[in-house]
């Protein structure tokens, strides 16, 4: 064989020895700790948000909520993905369960300016927590560190977690609330959150049996000012039309000492341990979490957000 065709073949051989070499070089870039602490509090930060960008809405205001709450950790082109169609962008479904917050299990660096974020979107419910697998892929711009894929590993997953019944979705439930648990008395409106426990079907109806937290709200002065409000278990029934199911009517427990006998009277025993608490933390928890996303309504129904 000619003495060029064997050098030239050699040369070819060893740059792409060297190709690979190099590439794995890059690949396995180990993370620096300055690189590592500002992808993990990018990647806290934005799980912070999850719960404030209700995807359920409709589009237009999902959309809008999307690019003001997720601007500043994604890149322009996941924004636009996103604001183009909601239902696959991470965020709430229902007040219950909620997305808390990402819990980082590993963080890879796998370019010169590309990380690998292995972790999990913890939901919680008055009923307890769930976790949904999740990678994430962050890019370097400019010192800005930014989110330019977002994959759950089982979308639409829902863990043990309670589900609404079929025919029956979040905005008819928070619609009938607001409309039909307290009646504002000072100049606001209402707005309500829920902890679902579950449901069931009887006589061609669907019981709903949840907790809800329900607050008026007036704006005064650029400021929420808190009007009426109630936090107490109420069941919705469903009756059924010609499209589904409508939400018709609702059920409260009697006040004083005939509240625990009309408990057990509405509710399913299975329930009763979420009623029923004698952890006052868990409790206070409860209430403070429904009235802050009362309040997270009221500030995008008043433009404060």
């Amino acid at each position: 064989m000619n003495k060029k065709i064997l050098i030239g073949i050699l040369i070819v051989v060893v740059v792409f020895i060297a190709g690979i070499f190099l590439w794995n070089s890059v690949a396995l870039s180990p993370t620096s700790k300055e690189e590592e602490s500002q992808v993990r509090t990018l990647i806290e930060n934005f799980g912070s948000k999850l719960k404030e960008v209700y995807i359920s809405d409709p589009k237009e205001i999902a959309s809008a909520k999307i690019k003001e709450i997720y601007a500043p950790f994604v890149t322009d082109e996941l924004l636009l993905t996103w604001t183009n169609d909601p239902s696959k962008v991470p965020g709430r479904l229902t007040s219950s369960p909620w997305p808390e917050r990402i819990e980082i299990r590993s963080i890879k660096k796998f370019d010169l300016n590309e990380y690998e974020v292995d972790g999990d979107i913890i939901s919680l419910t008055s009923a307890g927590s769930s976790k949904d697998r999740v990678t994430i892929f962050v890019v370097e711009r400019d010192n800005n560190f930014l989110i330019y894929s977002f994959s759950l590993e089982n979308p639409g997953n829902t863990s043990n977690q309670p589900e609404l019944p079929e025919g029956i979705d979040e905005g008819s439930i928070r619609d009938y609330l607001q409309n039909n648990i307290v009646s504002p008395s000072f100049c606001g409106k209402v707005f309500c959150a829920y902890d679902l426990f579950g449901s069931e079907i009887k006589d061609n109806k669907i019981y709903v049996y949840l907790w809800t937290l329900c607050m008026e709200y007036c704006l005064k002065d650029g400021k929420l000012i808190k009007g009426s409000g109630v936090s107490m278990p109420v069941v919705l029934i469903a009756s059924q039309i010609q499209q589904g199911y409508k939400i018709t009517e609702h059920k409260e427990p009697m006040n004083g000492s005939f509240y625990a006998k009309s408990i057990k009277e509405l509710f399913p025993e299975k329930y009763y341990k979420y009623i029923f608490s004698d952890n006052t933390e868990e409790y206070n928890q409860r209430a403070d979490r429904l009235l802050n996303d009362t309040e997270i309504q009221a500030e995008i129904y008043y433009n404060l957000k």
